[in-house]
């Protein structure tokens, strides 16, 4: 996305791109960025991050804080839920204590006009399905939800 082009299928802007790759660190980010991106030199408009504060905690304040401080941001990229989410309510279901998380980034995507990603580990399935947050894509053992 910091290039522009098509991405998933559909045309975008360049701009700026933050991507919290939280299961990483350094050393093994460099070495899996190196293996999926065939470029001589990295984008200057990809910020990568290897440590956030729980999304209830500062995270989302500093996702905006990050947007402001890049006139050009189109995306936040974050790896994985599980990390930022606060704990959930003692016997809250997965999926309503995600979908309680999940609600403050959609409104700073939408207040910012920026797209948004978050992985999520699961069980997985073969099937698409409409979430009402965005669009719900599963892949083996990883769901991934895209907000645009």
């Amino acid at each position: 996305m910091t290039t522009g082009g098509v991405v998933l299928g559909r045309e975008c802007v360049a701009g700026a791109a933050l991507y919290l790759a939280l299961e990483d660190n350094e050393r093994r980010l460099q070495n899996r960025l190196r293996h999926i991106q065939a470029l001589d030199q990295w984008p200057v408009d990809l910020d990568l991050v290897t440590e956030a504060p729980k999304l209830g905690a500062g995270c989302l304040r500093g996702l905006k804080q990050w947007c402001a401080a890049h006139a050009g941001a189109r995306v936040v990229i974050i790896d994985t839920l599980a990390i930022v989410r606060p704990a959930g309510k003692r016997g809250e279901s997965d999926y309503v204590a995600d979908y309680a998380t999940l609600r403050g980034l959609q409104g700073l995507a939408g207040e910012l006009g920026i797209g948004a990603a978050v992985a999520r580990l699961g069980r997985g399935c073969r099937r698409r399905r409409r979430h009402s947050l965005g669009r719900r894509t599963f892949t083996k053992g990883r769901n991934l939800f895209l907000y645009f």
